[in-house]
């Protein structure tokens, strides 16, 4: 999540508080069959509403969205008139929360009942699939019927048309941009599959509709379990981050989190710019395509290779000073020193603490020095984005942009280019114990939108989406990145900069 100063320690330590921490006082053990009265799933939803509007920042002095939200969800409390599972809450609470169209705001799923499931040898759903603009295809086949290939398109499943279960499935993720979800179920993500299972309960068998060539055709497929899928998936490991040469002139160097280890991220870029100097590398392609985000100062501390000017990652960051942010600042301080007042050690962290309670702060930031000219890159730079792209990958293209630093090739970011809200809280249901996250920081990135319809960052060179290639590992963004490098090189003559 962007915001990430090593100078400012409460909001770094908020880092370590996120989805799937332990806590010092466990929660109760949640029986996977268990079901919860009326009461106590209303109480639920006046704690994810009442939280949700103290500590998120678009709820900050706009009655508006306070009402239409607490109407959705006294809507939701008036349905909540017997028992229900953890499974069948989810369902019904996770649109909510969706509706907020903020994908840092989330309530988690109910792992602990899918697990369960898959631990007793349970049958899922045996294809991974891709979504494209004119349908639903399959990405891989893990069952036994070999004639069932790759790109076949996916009409139905047990009666149910793909286009309805799509429609219900991208209401159960967070997110502004659809396409930013839909991302999140494809390929090797199991949230597709995880959801047939909580959604529909379905099991062992699966009737499937395809089609190809304008032919339908039914076939009843039997589910995998989560070991038979997990010995036929690609067991080779991706690094969080590579580089490897292109040609003589140009390097790819690939980020696909921003949220490993920072010495070792460290090690790895002061090599991989020593590497790309050395070898007087003309052209730069960074690929942060599917990049979910991670730690802005990793962003940071790519730019300042990159950047011969001071620079800001965002145009403006507010934490809202509400009584939950200020509770989990002073959490996350070691026990030993808690009774100090550590707050007022640091200038944005004691105007935070002096803000009056759930007001938007502005925080003034220090802008990142460049790196020495001699460690700099100073050839032309390539950025490779999707609608994978989000949250700290998003700023960090974002920035590229702002300052001109490089071209952008590939599809609109998941993740908005404008306004948006991240540097989530984490909490728990009271009962259910489901997880709620919800942002506490309000993230300026740019204009609120690029074009009449843009949601993120658009590429300065749009790649559509080719399904084919996809499935068959043809990288077409990448592709074209090296196609117009070569076409660069034709009609403009070489230019070296001294490395100072």
């Amino acid at each position: 999540m962007p915001f990430n100063r090593s100078t400012f320690v409460y909001l770094l330590v908020l880092t370590s508080f996120l989805w799937g921490c332990k806590t010092t006082n466990p929660a109760p053990e949640i029986v996977p069959s268990q079901t919860f009265s009326a009461d106590a799933l209303r109480q639920d939803l006046n704690f994810t509403s009442r939280t949700i509007q103290e500590v998120h920042p678009a709820f900050y002095n706009q009655p508006e969205i306070v009402t239409s939200f607490q109407q959705q969800i006294d809507s939701l409390k008036n349905t909540m008139d017997h028992r229900l599972n953890r499974q069948e809450f989810f369902l019904k609470l996770a649109p909510e929360i969706t509706a907020i169209q903020d994908g840092h705001t989330t309530v988690g799923l109910p792992w602990k009942e899918v697990n369960y499931y898959l631990k007793n040898n349970g049958r899922i759903f045996p294809f991974d699939i891709i979504f494209g603009e004119d349908g639903t295809y399959v990405y891989r086949n893990y069952s036994k019927k070999d004639q069932i290939k790759a790109g076949l398109k996916i009409r139905s499943i047990n009666e149910t048309p793909v286009k309805e279960i799509k429609t219900k499935f991208t209401a159960m993720f967070a997110g502004k941009n659809k396409a930013w979800r839909l991302r999140r179920m494809e390929k090797q993500s199991d949230f597709f599959k995880a959801l047939l299972w909580i959604n529909y309960q379905w099991v062992d068998t699966f009737d499937i509709v395809f089609s190809h060539d304008g032919q339908s055709y039914q076939e009843t497929v039997m589910g995998i379990s989560r070991s038979a899928l997990r010995s036929q998936r690609d067991s080779t490991a991706h690094p969080p981050f590579n580089f490897t040469p292109v040609d003589e002139k140009t390097g790819l160097l690939t980020i696909n989190y921003f949220g490993e280890d920072k010495k070792k991220y460290d090690r790895f870029l002061t090599s991989s710019f020593e590497q790309i100097n050395r070898s007087d590398i003309d052209n730069l392609i960074i690929d942060i395509r599917d990049n979910a985000g991670g730690n802005s100062d990793q962003a940071e501390e790519l730019l300042s290779y990159l950047a011969d000017a001071p620079f800001l990652l965002e145009t403006s960051v507010a934490p809202r000073a509400s009584s939950q942010f200020k509770k989990k600042m002073k959490q996350r301080i070691p026990g030993l020193v808690r009774w100090l007042p550590l707050q007022y050690f640091d200038k944005r962290g004691r105007t935070i603490w002096r803000a009056e309670e759930g007001s938007l702060v502005e925080v003034e930031d220090t802008p990142i020095q460049p790196k020495a000219p001699s460690k700099r890159f100073k050839g032309k730079l390539y950025v490779l984005i999707n609608e994978g792209t989000f949250s700290t990958a998003t700023t960090f293209a974002s920035a590229v942009k702002r300052k001109k630093l490089g071209t952008l090739i590939g599809r609109e970011t998941g993740g908005e280019g404008g306004t948006f809200y991240a540097h989530p809280l984490s909490f728990q249901l009271p009962n259910t114990k489901l997880s709620l996250r919800v942002s506490s920081m309000k993230f300026q990135l740019g204009p609120d939108s690029e074009g009449d319809e843009s949601i993120g960052v658009l590429p300065d060179s749009t790649i559509p989406q080719n399904i084919g290639n996809e499935i068959r590992q043809i990288d077409t963004i990448l592709q074209e990145c090296k196609i117009h490098i070569k076409k660069l090189a034709r009609v403009v003559p070489e230019v070296r900069y001294p490395h100072n």
